[in-house]
């Protein structure tokens, strides 16, 4: 009987998936100043931050943050140079 109930104990623990990908990330330099707008391909949950669409726009067009030159988030956005 013991041995059923921790089993089922088990099976009712909800499980720790991974938290989504985020679409758009912001990669922090010194000072915590962000340095880089990134794509979710380029996503490293220890030194970026997770963005909205708008504020990837605003980091790029207003904030004088770079786009990352691997995948170019600027296209994506809609936001050329």
């Amino acid at each position: 009987m013991d041995r059923r109930l921790r089993a089922a104990g088990r099976r009712a623990r909800p499980s720790l998936a991974a938290p989504a990908t985020p679409d758009w990330a912001l990669e922090r330099g010194q000072h915590e100043k962000p340095e880089l707008v990134h794509t979710s391909q380029c996503w490293n949950e220890f030194s970026m931050q997770s963005v909205t669409r708008e504020q990837a726009i605003e980091a790029l067009t207003r904030g004088g943050v770079s786009a990352c030159l691997r995948w170019e988030p600027d296209k994506d956005l809609g936001v050329l140079d």
